[in-house]
């Protein structure tokens, strides 16, 4: 009998549960008011849309409400699967786009990469690409191996759809990492260590 993999989304959630394990106490070392690291797949509209109904929650005694939103890694949808090509231990490859983002505030680059990108957003991107092939459920490679492209996006913006650039995605002021073409190989439950 044939054992399914599961839906990709879930398995990168499975990822970043292992990313969060591995580094929320050194995130929370670097900025205290850090609760959790977020996760959301969806198309970029409807995550927007969804900070935007959290925003104005404000939670339970600072939980589940705006005050626990970031940082955030996203899973972009849609994202090509390809079959037919199943050998050996592998179920399907896929091309990923996922973004690690975080808040921000106005100052300059080097204050930005400081407060945000050395000590949130590159140790978040470093360990879940890590983590891919740590906990199993993608094909076994190294962090080198891995192809993808990284953008360091300040203050992040992004195109309206017609080339022209907008700031504040999420209508937040993000610092960003962007993944693009993350490719990955699903392996086969049943052949997992």
């Amino acid at each position: 009998m044939t054992v399914y993999p599961g839906p990709v989304p879930v398995l990168i959630g499975k990822v970043v549960t292992s990313v969060s394990n591995a580094i929320l106490p050194l995130l929370q070392e670097a900025q205290p008011s850090i609760q959790s690291i977020g996760y959301m797949y969806d198309t970029y509209n409807n995550i927007e849309a969804r900070l935007q109904a959290k925003m104005k929650n404000p939670g339970i005694d600072g939980a589940g409400g705006k005050f626990d939103m970031f940082p955030l890694i996203c899973l972009i949808m849609p994202f090509a699967e390809d079959f037919g090509n199943q050998t050996n231990n592998y179920w399907q490859d896929v091309d990923l786009n996922i973004i690690f983002c975080h808040y921000t505030t106005k100052e300059g680059v080097e204050e930005r990469y400081t407060k945000v990108f050395q000590p949130i957003l590159l140790p978040m991107y470093r360990t879940f690409i890590e983590k891919c092939t740590d906990t199993g459920l993608f094909t076994d490679m190294s962090f080198r191996k891995i192809k993808h492209r990284k953008y360091e996006l300040p203050f992040w913006g992004d195109r309206d759809g017609k080339g022209n650039p907008r700031a504040n995605i999420f209508s937040n002021s993000l610092d960003a990492i962007e993944v693009q073409n993350l490719k990955l190989t699903v392996n086969q439950p049943n052949k997992r260590p």
